[in-house]
């Protein structure tokens, strides 16, 4: 007699692959004009010849890619086949009633469409392979490495498509969610960092990468793509992939989530068969989640064209508006989901708790913002915890970012930093991007490198006025005084970055033009190239200048010149030797000499060494 205990079923196995030929027809066939058929197309093309690296990127490039989007897509198609029988009731009731366990019928459904998807890159690598072989550019690390890659996408993206079909009794469903939980975790960040750079004083989050990328799986794996040529000397001799740790840990993810999916399907009730979640405690795991999402999505686009949020930014009544305006959202989607759930319209008598629970969390959490409840917008970093900063200032004359190591700078910083904090009521009364103000603005972005290995960043868009200056603790002082700290100066001086090793650097060349202008309309412009004696000597007039302050003050209220005689511009090349990336790139100018990073800087007349020392060098004009 056969054992009714089999974790594994062969003529289950041929019925499903029977069932979903077309399907995987449809896969393999997308595959095939996707890798082997590209190729060929771009290899029998006479106008191009390939090399070997040159095609193990190029197929790298499409396969990897291509990949992700495929296991993305067909993952959940391929689960939805596979174990659409949990969506009809009498489907359901008649493969629970054969003589199969459950891990049975779970492994054999799982591991057929694993098998569909597996062989056909198998097959369309194969014939990759093959292609590139005939035409003499065959990589065995490209193919092989393509190939391991896309099966570790295909395990993650499949199993969680097979997790999402268990969890629910409808087919539509499972797509759904499947869609949505791919995204959701970067897109209610997203949304949370709307409603923080709205209440949040100091918040910018527009700059920074999205911290819950790890649990949205498209956003991570594509940008952790990264192809690049493997160097001998000049000429590429083969490919490299980088981040596969990222590959690896989703596929480990994968057999997790394949693990949890049986786990589940064997504690599911066949009654469940039909309704939304057809797991009992993710049920109001859904209910509330479908409102949360609600609120900080519709609820912010509401209060967006109802209280025109973007005109009375930090206001008490934007505030409440925008509440009121996700109370409203989150209690639509929370009755929605509730509707679903119980498949019935009558659900408010019954449901008036949960939605009075749903409302006071989303109060707490739009209050938590503006109160500063996490003491976010006044936390200043205590200088012996800093090891450097990079500041963003714009504003005036000065423009650029500049990174600040010196205890001195530091200080100034702090400084600069607690006073615009303390000026968050004069700087928050209105919205400076849409009600008209006759003074100054200026922005500061600071990102403090903490001792801990943490980075903090904060973003202000100031109102400036330049009757403060005389404040010692307003911010237009206090920025002022960090503008004109030597570490700023120099890098102002040097047209922006400034390395560390300034002195251990080689000037090798230069460049000088020189526009002018009569009566305001541009004349004519010279220009010549400075060797690398001519150079040194502009440089070390240079450094004279800043060492003895003959430069252009920072000043946050400086006008641009409209009439000027002339406008002189230096770059000036250098070689860093303790770069070991840099040192790799070098490259020569016009003339013998290597380098790899310039500076590029407007010589003032201010700066009367640089510029007595360019005049001294007789190459141009000089006023």
């Amino acid at each position: 007699m056969r054992s009714v205990t089999s974790y594994f079923n062969r003529e289950l196995l041929r019925g499903a692959l029977q069932r979903t030929w077309p399907l995987w027809a449809a896969y393999t066939l997308i595959w095939l004009l996707l890798l082997p058929v590209t190729l060929f197309i771009r290899l029998s093309d006479r106008h191009i010849v390939y090399s070997r690296p040159t095609l193990s990127y190029e197929l790298l490039n499409t396969g990897l890619p291509s990949g992700v989007m495929m296991a993305a897509v067909f993952g959940i198609f391929f689960a939805m086949a596979m174990f659409a029988y949990l969506t009809n009731p009498r489907a359901t009731n008649g493969m629970h009633a054969m003589p199969i366990r459950r891990e049975g019928l779970f492994l054999t459904h799982y591991l057929a469409g694993l098998f569909c998807q597996v062989v056909t890159l198998l097959v369309s690598f194969a014939l990759a392979a093959l292609v590139t072989a005939a035409f003499g550019v065959f990589d065995g690390y490209a193919v092989g490495m393509g190939l391991l890659l896309c099966v570790l996408l295909v395990l993650f993206f499949y199993s969680f498509g097979v997790l999402c079909m268990v969890c629910v009794g409808q087919i539509l469903a499972g797509a759904v969610f499947y869609g949505i939980l791919n995204f959701l975790f970067v897109g209610m960040e997203a949304l949370l960092r709307s409603f923080a750079g709205n209440f949040l004083y100091g918040y910018d989050g527009r700059s920074s990468a999205f911290s819950t990328a790890p649990l949205s799986p498209p956003v991570e794996i594509a940008s952790s793509l990264s192809v690049s040529y493997v160097y001998d000397g000049i000429d590429p001799i083969g490919v490299r992939v980088f981040h596969l740790g990222t590959f690896a840990a989703y596929a480990a993810a994968g057999l997790v989530l394949a693990a949890l999916a049986l786990l589940l399907y064997r504690k599911r009730r066949s009654e469940m068969t039909g309704n939304t979640v057809a797991i009992g405690w993710l049920r109001p795991v859904f209910k509330y989640g479908v409102a949360l999402c609600s609120a900080f999505s519709l609820g912010q686009l509401l209060s967006y064209f109802v209280f025109e949020l973007t005109d009375s930014t930090y206001t008490a009544g934007a505030l409440i508006g925008t509440i009121a305006c996700m109370i409203f959202a989150g209690l639509i989607g929370y009755y929605a989901a509730e509707m679903l759930l119980k498949k019935s319209f009558r659900v408010f008598k019954t449901s008036w708790k949960g939605a009075l629970a749903t409302s006071a969390v989303l109060i707490l959490i739009g209050l938590s913002f503006p109160l500063d409840l996490t003491g976010y917008q006044t936390r200043v970093p205590e200088q012996s915890d800093i090891v450097s900063a990079t500041v963003d200032l714009y504003g005036g004359n000065v423009s650029g970012s500049f990174n600040l190591s010196g205890q001195e700078s530091i200080a100034l910083l702090r400084d600069a930093h607690c006073a615009v904090i303390t000026d968050k009521a004069r700087q928050t009364e209105y919205n400076r991007r849409y009600v008209p103000f006759d003074g100054d603005t200026c922005t500061l972005r600071i990102t403090y490198e903490l001792a801990d290995g943490t980075e903090l960043f904060r973003s202000y868009d100031l109102s400036i006025d330049e009757a403060l200056l005389s404040d010692p603790s307003s911010p237009e002082s206090a920025l002022t005084k960090l503008a004109n700290c030597t570490e700023i100066t120099r890098a102002r001086v040097l047209g922006g970055w400034v390395p560390d090793n300034l002195e251990e650097l080689r000037i090798t060349g230069g460049y000088l033009n020189c526009s002018y202008y009569s009566d305001g309309k541009y004349s004519h412009s010279q220009e010549a190239e400075l060797n690398a004696a001519q150079a040194n000597s502009a440089f070390t007039a240079l450094m004279q200048d800043c060492a003895a302050g003959s430069i252009e003050s920072a000043d946050l209220f400086a006008a641009e010149e409209d009439d000027c005689e002339y406008y002189l511009s230096l770059e000036l090349w250098y070689f860093d030797p303790s770069d070991s990336e840099a040192r790799a790139s070098a490259t020569k100018h016009t003339g013998e000499e290597l380098y790899n990073g310039s500076f590029y800087l407007r010589v003032t007349p201010d700066m009367v060494s640089t510029l007595r020392a360019l005049r001294g060098l007789n190459l141009i004009e000089l006023p």
